[in-house]
């Protein structure tokens, strides 16, 4: 899985709607994992939310592809898929 830091930066363009539309909780839950190359995996992830009164909110779905690093993995790129 991506580092916390770069997980907590693809969020920060979506904190104001997630704000406005009271959104306290996000859970990601893996789908299909699909290797590209050595250094390189795409990975399906649907984000669950949970709202102030603690209901779930519809989530969203993105594929993100990750690149190893002596680091650990890092996002290069996000796309939304629904």
């Amino acid at each position: 899985m991506p580092p916390p830091t770069g997980v907590a930066l693809s969020f920060v363009g979506a904190a104001p709607d997630y704000r406005e539309r009271e959104l306290v909780a996000a859970h990601a839950v893996i789908g299909d994992v699909q290797p590209v190359s050595a250094l390189l995996t795409e990975v399906a992830v649907e984000w669950e939310f949970l709202d102030g009164r603690g209901r779930r909110v519809p989530g969203e779905r993105y594929r993100y592809l990750l690149r190893s690093t002596d680091d650990g993995p890092a996002i290069c790129t996000v796309i939304r898929t629904a």
